[in-house]
């Protein structure tokens, strides 16, 4: 019976975990589908990255995690039937505690939401994130607290229906979080996208290292004594080219694959390497004050 008892009790334990990782990673999803779909003038490109990869740690993290919290789920309510009153009283103080760590996540969260409105977050997004978090949370109250009551003990078909909405809800979310989302090839190619840059980075301070010590713009690159690696990193898809465009100005041009975030139109362009898709050259302008050290 002690085995029995402590096998339930650690199946408690572990739909507990997942109950946990699946709402708060529900509420990640939601906010991150809320940043997309509402953007704020006030948000740089990197925040839309942030959001787009906090979307797929989200998918990934349902995907696995809430099956398993709905499947434990079935299984301790099942037990609960038919299991004597000691194994109902073991668990009872782990469904208050799920009630406590509710309210506790609630004004965690809801404490974020304001302090982020209050630093001029968009009142839109502020009310649809207050009610995303408030109707999840209170949701999960409400299970809870009936369950402590032993509700779901005596009402099964309410129990499955509540389980099933639950789960449309959050594939609801999952699909409208892969629709929003770049497809696993094209993150793969904006990756390499960045890999170019960084490359086209330090290839940039050996050229502004050549100028400062020889007074001059090198003839090429090899001139500069750029690692090979380099230029391989640079040239994914095209060979990297280097154009020296006056005394002390150069461009340096690679192609990629898609537009950098900082391109994008609904956000500000805070950086001198961001991109459009295909062939495309930066300038530069050495610095000739200052020694630079390539961070290669």
């Amino acid at each position: 019976m002690k085995n029995h008892v402590a096998a339930h009790f650690a199946m408690q334990l572990g739909a507990l975990a997942a109950l946990y990782a699946s709402i708060t990673t529900f509420l990640v999803l939601l906010f991150s589908l809320i940043n997309i779909l509402f953007p704020d003038a006030a948000d740089s490109y990197w925040e839309y990255e942030s959001a787009t990869e906090s979307i797929r740690f989200s998918i990934a993290t349902l995907v696995i995690v809430f099956p398993v919290y709905l499947w434990l789920t079935r299984i301790i309510n099942q037990a609960r039937r038919t299991t004597g009153a000691e194994y109902l009283s073991l668990t009872k103080w782990l469904i208050y505690l799920s009630l406590f760590v509710a309210g506790a996540v609630m004004v965690g969260d809801g404490v974020s939401l304001v302090y982020g409105y209050l630093s001029g977050d968009l009142t839109l997004r502020f009310l649809l994130k207050a009610g995303v978090l408030g109707a999840t949370v209170a949701a999960a109250f409400y299970y809870y607290l009936m369950d402590a009551k032993e509700y779901w003990q005596d009402n099964e078909k309410a129990s499955v229906r509540i389980g099933v909405l639950t789960l449309l809800v959050v594939l609801l979310a999952v699909f409208m979080g892969i629709y929003h989302n770049e497809p696993p090839t094209q993150v793969r190619e904006r990756k390499i996208d960045d890999n170019q840059i960084s490359a086209l980075q330090s290839i940039q301070g050996y050229i502004d290292q050549y100028k400062y010590i020889h007074d001059e713009l090198p003839p090429n690159l090899t001139s500069a004594d750029v690692p090979e690696i380099l230029i391989e990193d640079a040239s994914v898809r095209s060979e990297v080219e280097y154009r020296i465009l006056s005394d002390d100005t150069y461009e340096l041009c690679s192609e990629f694959a898609s537009d950098s975030y900082g391109s994008d139109t609904r956000y500000p362009n805070y950086s001198n390497w961001d991109h459009e898709s295909g062939r495309y050259c930066f300038e530069h302008k050495a610095d000739t004050e200052t020694k630079t050290i390539p961070f290669y």
